[in-house]
């Protein structure tokens, strides 16, 4: 999730260049991910892998899935008469 994170705000900030690799500092993604739990956004938990491990999964909650749809939906223009 970190490198997923790391790369869409440096993409979006334009601030990556060819051969730089962006770095997220990890106390500031502890703070993003800590945020996103306290606003109800998003589960995360260690959960027992299928190769029998343990990992970190992030699942949006039911208000996170909201939120989501509301601002990933592609609105059509109103038909003007």
């Amino acid at each position: 999730m970190k490198s997923v994170l790391t790369a869409a705000l440096f993409g979006l900030s334009g601030s990556t260049k060819e051969g730089i690799n962006p770095i997220l500092d990890d106390q500031i993604f502890q703070t993003i991910s800590v945020q996103l739990k306290a606003l109800g956004l998003v589960n995360i938990e260690y959960v027992k892998t299928t190769k029998g491990g343990m990992g970190l999964f992030w699942t949006l909650t039911p208000k996170g899935e909201r939120l989501m749809n509301e601002i990933r939906t592609v609105r059509s223009e109103p038909k003007v008469k």
